[in-house]
């Protein structure tokens, strides 16, 4: 058995632990505030000092789990990025996952929530695309998750979207006609640093070769968005014992 509660002991570090005689405390700090979030700069995962024992780093695991669930009211604790093409299958959710995949390597899975649409009806419910999938599993990256169309609520639900390419930037502005979102609207290749591609191309009817240079231009592009983050958001990655 575990809880949540706010009020957390302030202490310097991304994640850390105490240790009582009845219970044993994880810490989270809250790197980003606003007003639908409580005050306290820490949330804690409180459970006992039996359990703890034998499997804390499943407590780490499930804290950062619930902290990434739109369900929990932590969640807009999180820096939220959505990521866009056409259909959903192919680029968008090879982002969502290699960010994902970048984000748990950093430890920062409490501090940045993915998620991925496509400006098309085309491919709704559908998973990501068998190709791109196995150009992913190549670099031991998973591909998940089930193609959705972009709302005009994502707007609100998301500091920033992520456009593959000219088309969908320009597809994700015309959803805001006021331009009231247009500065949280990116092409994604502009985190790039190793490519010079300004769009991320559509590789939905070409050859492997195609689906390969994606995920590396990807992979390019969200390793410069983290690091984009963590400046901006001024994060501080957890410390692995």
């Amino acid at each position: 058995m575990f809880g949540l509660s706010g009020r957390g002991c302030h202490s310097p570090l991304g994640i850390g632990s105490c240790t009582f005689k009845k219970s044993y405390t994880l810490m989270v700090r809250r790197s980003r505030l606003n007003a639908s979030c409580t005050p306290y700069p820490y949330l804690c995962i409180h459970t006992s000092a039996r359990g703890a024992a034998r499997k804390p780093e499943r407590l780490v695991k499930i804290l950062r789990l619930l902290l990434r669930s739109p369900r929990n009211p932590n969640y807009n604790m999180s820096y939220k990025l959505l990521f866009v093409c056409l259909g959903n299958i192919c680029r968008s959710p090879s982002a969502e996952n290699i960010m994902n995949h970048l984000i748990e390597q950093a430890g920062l899975e409490s501090e940045i929530v993915c998620d991925s649409a496509g400006t098309s009806s085309y491919h709704i419910g559908s998973a990501p695309d068998r190709r791109m999938t196995a150009a992913a599993k190549q670099r031991g990256i998973v591909l998940k998750g089930q193609a959705r169309q972009l709302q005009k609520a994502d707007f609100e639900q998301f500091d920033l979207i992520l456009a593959m390419d000219q088309e969908n930037y320009q597809d994700i502005l015309a959803l805001d006609p006021s331009g009231q979102y247009r500065d949280r609207v990116r092409l994604m290749c502009e985190f790039c640093s190793h490519y010079s591609e300004r769009e991320v191309p559509d590789p939905y009817y070409g050859g492997p070769e195609g689906f390969n240079h994606v995920i590396d231009l990807l992979l390019d592009a969200c390793n410069g968005l983290l690091q984009h983050i963590v400046t901006t958001q001024q994060l501080t990655t957890p410390t692995r014992s």
